[in-house]
């Protein structure tokens, strides 16, 4: 009985662990044409998501497509420019955190001259 409450933290510790995956890298996160201009007005703007695993199951997941609305919101931005994207995970015995990260430039973007309203 001493001998499985001694083992039972150590394999917990065990088979947890963190990781970083390398992401994605894109020019802009809005279509930018000659006749288009913009303005940058933050640098280096990161927007988060979170997502959470139980055991293989998700019970919800890390979206990119919200960290980049996160970006965008803190900022007061339209787009974001020179984006790049990074998945942290932290497995934790039976339950794995999920964190997608986001950065870019974020600018405010005139379209043939006229303002981007949404």
């Amino acid at each position: 009985m001493k001998m499985t409450v001694l083992l039972a933290p150590l394999l917990a510790l065990c088979l947890s662990g963190c990781w970083t995956d390398p992401g994605t890298l894109a020019a802009s996160t809005i279509p930018i044409t000659n006749d288009d201009s913009y303005t940058v007005l933050a640098k280096e703007v990161t927007g988060t998501d979170y997502g959470f695993l139980l055991l293989t199951f998700p019970l919800w997941t890390a979206s990119t497509y919200d960290a980049i609305q996160d970006a965008k919101e803190f900022a007061g931005a339209d787009g974001l420019i020179n984006v790049t994207a990074e998945n942290h995970n932290c497995c934790l015995f039976l339950f794995t955190i999920q964190q997608r990260a986001v950065t870019g430039d974020a600018i405010k973007f005139k379209m043939l001259g006229k303002n981007l309203n949404y």
